[in-house]
């Protein structure tokens, strides 16, 4: 996975993720993970987390993102931070449990 600075779409078999690693080559924004309705619970989205999260691992960078559900997806606030929190994502700010954050491992 290219982690070079800059922004990009990067397409994981069904799933799309729009990504920004930071000039600084520490920080990556993850703005946008999308999945089309006719895959969606089928494991697409893991997997590409999956593959971001090993990527980011292996070079120490972080991930930030904002969870914000899409009404059309089905998918609560509650259910798509639950699912970040399955990746090791915790609140940034405790003012707002939508800013998410993910360290290296």
């Amino acid at each position: 996975m290219n982690l070079t600075p800059g922004e990009r779409f990067i397409a994981v078999e069904k799933t799309l993720l729009h990504i920004s690693v930071l000039s600084d080559a520490k920080d990556v924004l993850l703005l946008f993970i999308s999945t089309p309705p006719e895959y969606r619970r089928q494991g697409y989205a893991n997997k590409a987390m999956e593959e971001l999260c090993c990527a980011c691992d292996e070079n120490g960078l972080r991930i930030f993102l904002y969870a914000a559900p899409d009404p059309a997806s089905g998918f609560s606030l509650e259910d798509i931070i639950t699912w970040y929190m399955r990746w090791g994502f915790t609140p940034h700010r405790k003012r707002n449990s939508q800013a998410l954050m993910r360290m290296p491992k």
